[in-house]
């Protein structure tokens, strides 16, 4: 590729998001919008922001923001760029990062990603209920209570006018307690077929058409349990479940 024909294809790339989002995100459909939004929420949840996101992490209620997000989201995408400029174009790092550093570039970046937010922040959103849920989890007991807990279930993030059954730190742990049951059980019997299956691999004197439908056993017993371990607690009850939709539509009117 001359120099001109790769300024001709970044001028592209910085004129039209889906061409953006073909050759920097690898993104051609919805569906790879929303795979790409549910790997960010986990990043900036769990790592990048879990300071102001992850009820595990956060030290006081006052410290919960949403206002940080977009700026990261903005960075997350613009290193996208800086690598695929370094990979495919050839630029040096100094190179690619003049390339988004006017005015327009910066605009028509955060103007994708803006999108993305609008859309797709209901992803966001479970992952730090998800945390809110977890922290719950962590209490030995219900009358140990919480203190963060309690001050969410007293917020403006849980709208009392609505037909909620889980109000109280009580009933709420109870409800945790008893998916996470039923999770560990679950877990539970799929290990016990994964066992099963591997004792009877260690029989050599098994004939190779038997030892083939056992590995194809132990394998989708193997996806079975990965799929079970990242299930997440609402998915277990009902009552779980209406909480966590409250508490994502809650946010996501908060944060409009």
């Amino acid at each position: 590729m001359t120099q001109s024909e790769r300024e001709e294809l970044v001028d592209k790339i910085f004129k039209r998001k889906v061409i953006f989002e073909k050759e920097v995100l690898n993104i051609v459909s919805d569906a790879d919008r929303a795979e790409i939004m549910k790997i960010l929420a986990k990043f900036l949840v769990r790592d990048t922001l879990k300071e102001e996101l992850n009820f595990l992490y956060i030290e006081d209620f006052s410290k919960f923001t949403f206002k940080p997000i977009v700026n990261i989201l903005f960075k997350e995408i613009a290193n996208e760029w800086i690598y695929y400029a370094m990979e495919e174009l050839g630029y040096s790092k100094s190179e690619a990062l003049s390339e988004i550093q006017t005015k327009k570039r910066v605009l028509f970046i955060r103007s994708l990603v803006s999108n993305y937010y609008k859309k797709y922040k209901r992803y966001i959103f479970r992952e730090i209920v998800d945390t809110f849920i977890e922290l719950v989890k962590t209490v030995p007991h219900a009358k140990a209570g919480n203190k963060l807990v309690n001050e969410v279930l007293q917020s403006n993030l849980i709208v009392h006018n609505n037909v909620m059954a889980l109000y109280n730190f009580r009933q709420l742990w109870s409800k945790v307690k008893a998916a996470q049951n039923l999770k560990n059980a679950d877990v539970s019997r799929i290990q016990i077929l994964i066992s099963e299956v591997s004792v009877e691999l260690e029989n050599e004197d098994i004939d190779d058409k038997k030892r083939e439908e056992l590995l194809k056993s132990l394998n989708k017993h193997e996806k079975s349990l990965k799929k079970m371990m990242n299930r997440s607690l609402d998915t277990f009850d009902g009552a779980l479940k209406r909480f966590k939709e409250t508490l994502v539509s809650s946010m996501i009117r908060l944060s409009d």
